[in-house]
């Protein structure tokens, strides 16, 4: 029985590789483009639909943390904060997802940042520019002179005008 668990990790482990592999892959084939805008850029569609499924998974949690039977109450307090707190994540998520942005342009960059506020950085204004790699993954780094910072995959957005 020891071997079966260990044959269902690594099938479930290596199901998780391929599952993020291939939505990687599926984000940069098919980017989250605005219609009306088509350099607006924005973040995957799956960081949405991740937020809306682990909402539907809390919420079910929830309805099954909340006991009807009183001397059952004690023991489902840690199921009902876990699924508060999974339900607060998703909307994390979702938020995240639909105020996010880049949009590169002719003179300046156009951006949102992740709490909703709009900033842009002018192409003349910028006095420093970091390039990186995280897990093979090339990332840039751009701050102006007013402050302003955009970070981003070069993996994930085509940052030409």
């Amino acid at each position: 029985m020891g071997i079966d668990a260990v044959l269902l990790r690594r099938i479930l482990r290596a199901l998780v590789q391929v599952l993020v592999l291939g939505l990687g892959w599926w984000a940069r084939k098919y980017p989250n483009t605005v219609k009306t805008r088509p350099n607006r850029q924005r973040m995957p569609k799956f960081i949405a639909i991740f937020g809306w499924v682990l909402f539907v998974v809390g919420a079910v949690q929830a309805a099954i943390g909340l006991p009807t039977d009183p001397a059952r109450a004690n023991n489902l307090k840690g199921m009902l904060v876990a699924s508060a707190l999974m339900i607060l994540a998703s909307l994390v998520f979702v938020v995240i997802q639909h105020n996010w942005f880049v949009e590169p342009g002719a003179d300046r960059v156009d951006f949102r940042t992740v709490f909703g506020r709009e900033k842009h950085i002018e192409y003349q204004d910028i006095v420093r520019v970091r390039e990186y790699s995280a897990q093979g993954q090339p990332f840039i780094q751009v701050r102006d002179s007013h402050g302003t910072k955009l970070g981003l995959s070069l993996q994930l957005y085509d940052m030409s005008p």
